[in-house]
């Protein structure tokens, strides 16, 4: 049973003290390796919003394409051909935004 109102409109959290809302506040390693990895998803599960903005992400956070490229090859490898077509569009988007 859901507790609370029902009609309530549902809020997200706060933010943690000291959190940026920025998905990549500081463009570190570790940043772009977990934004990488978001990308990788989205590519596998071909969901093209997802990939449209994952890389816009990624573009504004400075990622080489030759680590764009490895994520994409990461996904293709771990969910097969499927991915190819997400991943072509990956590429064309990071293309697009970089011209």
């Amino acid at each position: 049973m859901l507790h609370g109102d029902p009609e309530a409109p549902l809020a997200s959290p706060p933010l943690p003290a000291g959190a940026a809302p920025d998905p990549v506040p500081d463009g570190s390693a570790a940043s772009r390796k977990a934004e990488l990895a978001v990308l990788e998803l989205a590519v596998a599960l071909g969901c093209p919003d997802c990939i449209s903005i994952q890389t816009g992400v990624l573009v504004n956070s400075g990622t080489p394409r030759a680590a764009f490229c490895e994520a994409l090859q990461k996904s293709i490898d771990a969910a097969g051909p499927l991915a190819m077509m997400g991943a072509a569009r990956a590429m064309d988007r990071f293309d697009e935004l970089t011209a």
